[in-house]
């Protein structure tokens, strides 16, 4: 039996919002071939779901409060989860949502449970997708753009690979 790997995939916001139900897809398709034929688990984490909101509604405010933000994920954070679940369920898959703050990754218990959590998904074959729950951020979104949120849960679920998916230009 060959050993488990196990990756964690990020996708940024611009790619999810542009790419749309299309891209998403044809990302779960690629998750499903690697589950099925190279036996990764993937853990999958996401941006988009203030950029959703703000595709969805008419606030399109640049400088926004906290509040503002806080709602608009609220807003958006289901519509990305339904665009996931459709294409994982495309795919004969089954997806989970979790929701992380900062604090969930820096105290021991709660990140403790969060393991746990994982650790039985991955055991269903249950794939998880991850956001920063930042409906209920208490201080400015602490995870930023869920690159540092990514880089966490990997270090934590073991991950022998982290894969960041965006179109922003930088270092790689």
């Amino acid at each position: 039996m060959k050993p488990k790997r196990r990756w964690v995939i990020k996708a940024g916001s611009n790619m999810v919002c542009s790419g749309g139900p299309l891209l998403i897809r044809s990302w779960m398709q690629q998750v499903s071939t690697l589950r099925k034929r190279h036996g990764v688990e993937v853990i999958w984490v996401t941006s988009g779901a203030i950029a959703s909101a703000t595709e969805r509604t008419d606030f399109h405010k640049r400088n926004r409060l906290l509040s503002e933000k806080q709602a608009l994920s609220a807003i958006g954070q289901p519509l990305v989860m339904d665009l996931y679940n459709h294409a994982l369920q495309a795919v004969g898959l089954l997806g989970a949502q979790i929701l992380l703050t900062y604090d969930d990754l820096a105290d021991k218990n709660r990140r403790a449970c969060f393991s746990n959590a994982l650790e039985k998904l991955m055991a269903w074959k249950v794939t998880p997708v991850l956001n920063e729950n930042d409906a209920v951020a208490t201080e400015e979104i602490r995870f930023g753009d869920n690159d540092s949120l990514s880089a966490k849960v990997a270090a934590v679920s073991g991950a022998d690979r982290l894969v960041i998916l965006t179109d922003v230009e930088g270092l790689y």
